[in-house]
């Protein structure tokens, strides 16, 4: 612990409601002045850091001194132009944090105490993150793994000038790791070392490992054998000799293993089993079982005690005449879904845009309560849509839209889908190609260049699906409307690509006129339409035309997923609020008179034809934006409208006029 006195004592002191953060060094403390108590958080991160610091002493370690509090990172955005969740620049302020991503703060921590702030940042990252041995909550060697299957890398050398952190970053910290895994090594030692580096050996154990990704389904045909337990302790599976006969079965060629747990009765006509859920917290308080006991004691001990205050003599004491009624009202309401879980159908979502002024971004505070509004409305799910760009129809290079902080960063995005996920709506990640002028993905085409196009798209969709990963988003759509491309033969290596590096289920977002052509919906997990079907072209249509056209279009959608094995989801649903919308709904003409009657009618009309289908199990109201504020009168935003009623009747919170 002898390195611990080179750790100074950091105080913070948050005054609510101040316009600015100004932070002011006075010897070995540093005064900060912000928005958000650091109480929920400070002192896990205090415990973190003294314990690093004891873990690498042949690091040097110094402390992370410099931090930003702000939580909707509004002020630090003005002053700067530009956002990092966490970072220090040695005596100066440069970073900025939330107590809504968490998870950041412990990278961020191991980043300043053991590598020097002139270094490239990247590779910062990475040493830190094989510190750490995990990259955004997930272990190095599976992520780098799935980067290798997917085809990302064949070695190091593919991957050691890449400057996209999501590829780069768990890639390098997983031969970091490899190279040194009792983390002996500096940060420049390291680095020197990786200049002339024979990755084979690690390559080698990586290609061994057969991780599967976390959710994913098991893979068929199996070969396996039952591994029953002898129950006497010399021989059960906690003796040593159990391996040795797990290592023989996988020389024999047994690829599986099944586990027997046991419960018991008394009798064939015994009533008694151990129970294995609960009630009431009087029916787990003297369950044996720890995998029952432990997490909901530490659930209502954490509901009783947020601020963690308490002994734990006194809240033994506390447990023994708890009222737990409020703590099961609490977690009733809640719809966390587990990691890797395969979505539930019906989904019944809203995109939600980033409204590209820091102030009214994803990244503003507000965003947060119009989040909240959409969940009051009955949204069960959110699309998000990152965003590249080409100058062109014909252009093959794509560049994302992710370089000032208001835009679609993969801050904005986690922060969007951390928040989603804790109100219990799940994320559909969405990555979009504007092509400018015009933004129409459909009139992509770059003719004899298709390959170098793919390529391009290639490392767009890289990115794209490690951020998935990264935000567990629930769903990852791999493309939108590039209709002419679809016959490409690069779409197969795409997919086999993202399934590799996500292990949700993934979707294709076809154009409405293009969907039945599309080649490859058996090899994805939901057949995706942006639904923009013409539902009549009488601008003076009556409600049984509206509802004929949506019964056609509804009808159509059911015959592709009958033929293809697969339920749809309409991965854009919206029409705008001009007179007669059902007649174009992709066109939004601000040039017209709004006519809010026409959006309810036609959203009535589609919603009303979907039950007719079993096989159109979900969809995405096109559009809601990141600020609460944001008054649209004749666009796609249904918000403060009628058409805003008739989708909560379909969300189930409304009843349904006839």
């Amino acid at each position: 612990m002898k390195n611990l006195e080179k750790i100074r004592r950091v105080t913070f002191f948050c005054i609510l409601h101040s316009a600015f953060c100004i932070p002011h060094s006075l010897g070995n403390e540093l005064i900060i002045h912000g928005a958000t108590p650091p109480s929920g958080w400070l002192h896990h991160r205090e415990e973190f850091i003294h314990l690093q610091a004891a873990r690498f002493p042949a690091l040097h370690p110094r402390l992370p001194v410099v931090v930003h509090l702000d939580p909707d990172f509004v002020t630090a955005a003005r002053e700067r132009r530009s956002i990092e969740v966490v970072d220090d620049c040695g005596d100066a302020l440069c970073g900025v944090a939330s107590y809504e991503l968490p998870e950041a703060w412990d990278l961020s921590d191991l980043r300043a105490m053991f590598t020097p702030a002139a270094a490239p940042r990247l590779e910062r990252d990475a040493f830190a993150a094989a510190l750490l041995g995990a990259y955004g909550g997930e272990d190095l060697d599976g992520w780098a793994l799935a980067e290798l299957r997917g085809g990302v890398f064949q070695h190091w050398r593919d991957v050691s000038s890449e400057d996209d952190p999501l590829v780069f970053v768990p890639v390098a910290a997983s031969l970091i790791r490899f190279l040194d895994p009792q983390h002996t090594m500096s940060f420049a030692a390291m680095r020197k070392r990786l200049e002339n580096v024979d990755d084979r050996q690690w390559l080698r154990k990586l290609r061994s490992e057969k991780r599967a990704p976390r959710g994913e389904r098991i893979q068929l045909p199996v070969r396996g054998a039952t591994f029953s337990v002898v129950n006497r302790i010399e021989r059960s599976i906690l003796a040593d000799s159990s391996r040795k006969e797990m290592e023989r079965l996988r020389q024999v060629g047994y690829d599986a293993i099944s586990l027997v747990p046991f419960a018991g009765q008394r009798g064939s006509g015994s009533t008694e089993l151990r129970r294995c859920v609960f009630q009431h917290w009087r029916d787990v308080s003297s369950e044996d079982d720890p995998l029952v006991f432990v997490p909901v004691a530490a659930s209502l001990i954490r509901f009783l005690d947020p601020q963690h205050t308490m002994s734990f003599a006194a809240m033994r004491k506390r447990l023994e005449n708890v009222d737990d009624r409020q703590w099961l009202r609490k977690l009733r309401s809640e719809k966390r879904a587990p990691r890797g879980e395969r979505i539930q159908l019906p989904v019944r979502g809203a995109t939600f845009s980033v409204v590209n002024r820091i102030e009214r971004s994803i990244l503003a505070d507000s965003s947060r309560k119009e989040m909240e509004r959409l969940r009051q409305v009955g949204y069960d799910a959110i699309s998000l849509v990152p965003f590249a760009g080409q100058r062109g129809s014909g252009s093959t290079e794509l560049r994302r839209f992710a370089g000032h902080p208001a835009s679609e960063t993969d801050l904005a995005m986690s922060l969007a889908a951390g928040r989603a996920h804790r109100l219990g709506m799940r994320v559909m990640l969405k990555p979009h190609v504007w092509s400018w002028p015009g933004g129409d993905a459909t009139r992509i085409d770059p003719g004899s260049r298709w390959p170098t196009w793919f390529a391009s798209y290639r490392r767009f969709l890289i990115h794209q699906a490690l951020l998935a990963r990264l935000i567990r988003a629930d769903w990852l759509c791999i493309g939108t409307e590039l209709t002419r491309s679809e016959r490409r033969p690069e779409w197969n290596e795409l997919i086999a690509m993202t399934r590799a590096l996500f292990d949700g289920p993934i979707t294709y977002a076809a154009n409405f006129d293009a969907f039945e052509a599309t080649p490859f919906w058996r090899q994805l997990d939901a057949v995706g339409v942006d639904a923009y079907f013409p539902l009549s072209r009488n601008p003076q249509a009556t409600d049984a035309e509206l509802r004929m056209g949506a019964a056609e279009a509804v009808g159509r959608m059911q015959r592709v997923a009958r033929s293809v094995g697969k339920p749809v989801i309409l991965t854009e649903l919206g029409y705008p609020s001009t007179a007669a919308p059902w007649m174009e709904p992709w066109r939004e003409r601000r040039d017209l008179p709004a006519a809010p009657r026409d959006q309810e009618r036609a959203f009535a009309a589609i919603l009303g034809a979907l039950p007719e289908s079993p096989s159109v199990l979900g969809f995405m109201i096109w559009k809601y934006e990141s600020d609460p504020n944001l008054s649209d009168p004749t666009g796609y935003l249904p918000k403060g409208k009628p058409a805003e009623s008739v989708i909560a009747c379909h969300l189930g919170h409304k009843p349904c006029s006839q």
